[in-house]
């Protein structure tokens, strides 16, 4: 019988299959299954032969890795083929079936396998082979060491780290990488993790490179073990200093081969070092930071070191802000980054894709990277500095930087950004007057994300702005003329009745443009900008909505692959038009424009069912339940786009594709076949779209649209749209834990509209504050709603790691909780004890350790809130809400919430905090106080002198919520307001 029971006796296919290649079927395990020569043939097929050889050998080779005999046979073929890539892909197969074959190969054979892998360590020549031999030395050892253990191993390692040969040594650092990447076997050697620190700290100071970089990769497999704050300090930490001894080393080296990826796995290491707790020193701070901007600035690196090294710097700012602000590490990091930015010059027009033009907008993306993490009041000087020092330089490059510093730190500090614009404003104007184009485009870029991210304050600089993007518009250069069109895009769509006086012009050169352009991009960012003007001037379009429309019905017609995108502008340009001059204005067009758009849904076109979507959402929002008849031919097309699969299977090297077919990688470390570490085309290939999953972005927009589109038909329809809810129910419900944020965020923006249409199909009865939660207020089909849409809002507002997502979820519950009252938050089964787990959000958002603050934690010394920390606007509005929309259904019920958060509040109104922190905080108290009454009068002592400062603050919201809270505190402070009311009409005097 063998080894196999009845159970898993081959089939006698598989018999017929061995016999007829000419192999035994004796499962006798001193090997021989297959003639030496025979495999020899075979495995060199696999690697050099053509297709027909390929298929051929794999169909001899499949069932013979089935059986356990076959491992030996490899075994031999691996150490004693002349040829190097036959011995390696002995190897691969061995490591990919050696795990299931494990235990009945018997002890004395896996004894043999064992000391034959570490002869073959120390003799083998080829180091591609080496390395395919150290990742099945660490495949055995995962069943070896739980099996009484493998000492020869160890002792191999040791031996090796030791050697006075080079070649030992390097060896020792491939077979220890090996091993550490898998957890089983870290585990097992955990007894010996000093020792292991001993070894890889003497082989980073080892005086040939190979080897010590071979240390740094065993590092790097060794460091995310090592997750304790304990462990970090011990054993990584005193490998920092020899870490960047290696990196100066090899950036002082530059001649040297092999620096360049020594450089990026340095600062790849240092990247897991400071995401790691505990193992990075505050004194070790700043000579990381000094190496990653060395490397960064170096000129003779490649692309991907410097990459590498910016990426760091950014790292080092996201991980440990707190370390560089105090140590007054970030003038001298802006300065030497702002270096970085202008350097390499600018060149002809079309030289924007050399490696000089990445790297000048890399290291503008750190710029983006401090100015979103590190507190305004420490960025903005410094950015101011920059301006001041370089805006007037002769230099163009220099002043591109200026120009495309501003832009992209706009966003993170607004605030400061908003006050300084008279002062930043005319730069930008100087940028659209220079002579190089490459600085008129950063200018442009600039209007855009300032329009974006500062209004309502830059919309009072509309009259100079406008007449500056006119001329831009009529730049000869395309990108210019796109940026430009990007620019009136931004920035008209908030302008509202100023934009009338130029309305007429800013139409005239935009169609003009449309019309004479040949560049598709220019089109359809012109088209773009043509909506947001529309959507800006409202009526006052009016009277130019035909002429429009006859460019873009043009547009709507075309149907060649190449035209599509542009078609989709139009579509969204339509809508925009529409909505803009009102239902009576378009009426003449809307029947043939929704024919056009129901004719492109079939069409294999994301992109353009995606706008046709957003098209469909703007029709609901002018028809209101006039769309109804609309949504059933709607539908099938937006649940197929919510339900369909936008990632793709992982693309694979042919070779590994040959590997997936003789059996499962039971290690699941993916393949390594013939894979050489110095094939740059080959890394170059998995860089731009080899190994990896694959991910069609255009349908991932599609879907976001789609489900937006369903939130608008539901919100606009009402009544109308509630008989199609059960159907749309289950595909959105799925999209709830989706990879990408936009689609969770549309998610949860749209399933408080499906609520909303739902109780407009079955009213609920009218409640009152403070009443007792009770679920059978509500009518049947909302109660079914809520039991499949509540958890997952909540669910969404406590989780989630996307900022905006969590606003929307906070947003769309306060919707909700307005709309059906205490009864939403009953014990219900649709969540048991509702409020207690938004508070306990909201209390994760108030003390800075919330998912979506992950990425902005600091490790440095001293945690805790960050008192001068910038705070997401949209996530505070969204808290702020919901933290004043909850007491007004719960009443008194909400004291014990108000009492949990009273600590997290009160140190949002220290001095410290900005003024927009003491106007959320007071306004969140005023709001649960007036709603608490009486059951809140023993706070008034405590928040009284906080209402009285912020009544009286220069910000005008915060003295609008210290004013009503001092109200508050009067009307139910009971005697103790009474004993205070001097102080509160003091207060509030100044204010009259």
């Amino acid at each position: 019988r063998g080894l196999f029971s009845p159970a898993t006796r081959p089939p006698t296919s598989q018999k017929a299959i061995l016999a007829a290649a000419g192999m035994s079927t004796s499962l006798d395990l001193g090997g021989g299954l297959m003639p030496s020569a025979q495999l020899e043939s075979l495995l060199s097929q696999m690697v050099q032969g053509d297709p027909e050889q390929i298929r051929q050998a794999e169909e001899a080779l499949t069932p013979a890795l089935s059986t356990p005999a076959f491992m030996l046979d490899l075994l031999t073929r691996l150490t004693q083929s002349q040829a190097a890539h036959v011995r390696q892909l002995a190897a691969v197969l061995l490591r990919r079936r050696i795990g299931s074959h494990w235990r009945k190969l018997g002890a004395a054979n896996t004894n043999r396998i064992k000391a034959t892998l570490l002869q073959v360590l120390a003799t083998e020549p080829e180091g591609a082979v080496v390395r395919s031999v150290a990742a099945l030395c660490a495949s055995a050892a995962r069943h070896a060491m739980s099996k009484g253990g493998w000492p020869e191993l160890l002792s191999c390692v040791l031996e090796g780290s030791r050697s006075p040969t080079t070649a030992h040594r390097l060896v020792a650092m491939t077979l220890i990488a090996s091993l550490l990447e898998s957890d089983e076997v870290t585990e097992h050697l955990r007894p010996h993790f000093v020792l292991l620190k001993d070894l890889l700290a003497a082989a980073l100071q080892d005086a040939q490179l190979d080897v010590a970089r071979g240390a740094l990769k065993a590092l790097s497999a060794w460091t995310p073990s090592l997750g304790t704050e304990q462990d970090a300090a011990s054993l990584l930490r005193p490998l920092v200093p020899l870490v960047l001894g290696l990196g100066a080393r090899a950036l002082g080296e530059s001649d040297s081969l092999g620096d360049d990826e020594t450089i990026t796995l340095v600062c790849s290491l240092m990247d897991d070092l400071l995401e790691q707790d505990g193992a990075v020193q505050p004194a070790q701070v700043s000579p990381i930071a000094d190496y990653a901007l060395a490397a960064a600035a170096s000129t003779s690196l490649e692309l991907e070191p410097r990459r590498a090294a910016l990426h760091l710097c950014a790292c080092l700012v996201g991980t440990r802000r707190r370390a560089v602000v105090k140590q007054k590490l970030l003038p001298a990091m802006l300065a030497r980054l702002f270096e970085v930015c202008s350097s390499g010059g600018i060149g002809a027009p079309d030289d924007d894709d050399d490696d000089e033009s990445k790297v000048y907008k890399m290291a503008a993306q750190v710029f983006e990277t401090v100015a979103e993490l590190v507190p305004s009041k420490h960025v903005m000087p410094l950015l101011l500095e920059l301006v001041a020092t370089h805006a007037p330089s002769p230099d163009p490059a220099r002043r591109r930087a200026v120009l495309l510093i501003l832009a992209v730190t706009a966003a993170g500090c607004a605030e400061a950004f908003a006050k300084e614009l008279p002062r930043l404003m005319p730069v930008v104007y100087a940028g659209c007057e220079a002579p190089e184009p490459q600085v008129r485009e950063a200018a442009c870029l600039a209007i855009g994300l300032f329009a974006q991210s500062l209004h309502p304050e830059i919309l009072e600089h509309y009259e100079r702005v406008l007449p500056h993007l006119f001329e831009v518009l009529a730049d000869a250069r395309g990108e210019v003329q796109g940026r430009a069109c990007y620019a009136i895009e931004a920035f008209c769509e908030h302008l509202g009745s100023d934009i009338q006086p130029f309305l007429a012009p800013l139409l005239e050169r935009l169609t003009t443009l449309l019309q004479h352009t040949a560049e598709r991009p220019t089109q359809e960012r012109c088209v773009s900008a043509i909506a947001a003007v529309a959507v800006g001037a409202k009526k006052a379009f009016a009277d130019y909505f035909d002429p429009v429309y006859a460019l873009m019905r043009h547009l709507l017609g075309q149907t060649a692959s190449e035209m599509l995108p542009l078609r989709a502008r139009a579509m969204e340009c339509v809508g925009l038009m529409c909505l803009a001059v009102g239902r009576d204005r378009c009426s003449h067009v809307l029947q043939e424009v929704v024919h056009v758009a129901m004719a492109g849904l079939p069409l294999d076109a994301p992109e353009l069912r995606e706008y046709t979507f957003g098209f469909f959402g703007q029709v609901a929002e002018l028809l209101g339940e006039e769309a109804a008849p609309l949504v059933p031919p709607l539908l099938p097309f937006l649940v197929k786009a919510v339900e369909q699969e936008e990632v793709t299977e992982f693309s694979e090297h042919e070779q590994a594709r040959i590997l997936a077919k003789l059996g499962p990688d039971p290690d699941g470390d993916g393949d390594e076949l013939l894979d050489d570490d110095d094939d740059d085309e080959e890394d170059e290939e998995g860089e731009e779209g080899g190994d990896g999953p694959g991910i069609h972005t255009a349908m991932l927009d599609e879907k976001a649209a789609a489900i937006h589109c369903l939130g608008a038909c539901a919100a606009y329809g009402g009544a109308s749209f509630a008989p199609h809810i059960e159907a749309v129910m289950g595909p959105l419900l799925g999209c709830a834990d989706h990879f990408h944020e936009d689609v969770r965020g549309a998610l949860a923006r749209t399933l408080s509209h499906l609520v909303k249409a739902c109780a407009a199909a079955e009213p609920p009865q009218p409640w009152v504050k403070g009443e007792a939660p009770a679920s059978s207020k509500l009518g049947k089909a909302t109660r079914w709603l809520l039991q499949r849409s509540w958890r997952t809002l909540v669910s969404t507002f406590k989780d989630d790691d996307d900022k905006d997502t969590v606003a929307a979820a906070a947003e769309s519950i306060s919707e909700i909780v307005l709309l059906l009252g205490p009864s939403v938050l009953a014990n219900a089964p649709w969540h048991p004890a509702s409020t207690d787990p938004l508070v306990n959000g909201a209390l994760a958002l108030l003390e800075q350790r919330h998912s979506c603050q992950e990425a902005a934690q600091d490790l440095s010394e001293g945690g805790g809130v960050d008192e001068e920390e910038d705070h997401d606007e949209a996530v505070w509005e969204a808290v702020s809400e919901l933290l004043t929309t909850l007491p007004k259904a719960l009443g008194e019920r909400w004291t014990p919430h108000l009492e949990r958060l009273l600590p997290a509040l009160l140190p949002y109104l220290r001095e410290a905090h900005p003024l927009s922190d003491h106007a959320l905080a007071i306004g969140i108290l005023a709001e649960g106080l007036n709603h608490v009454e009486a059951s809140g009068r023993h706070h008034l002592p405590t928040i009284l002198p906080h209402a009285a400062r912020c009544a009286s603050a220069p910000d005008p919201t915060c003295r609008q919520n210290g004013v009503f809270c001092l109200g508050v505190l009067g009307a139910h402070g009971g005697e103790a307001a009474l004993a205070q009311m001097q102080p509160i009409l003091s207060a509030l005097q100044q204010r009259l």
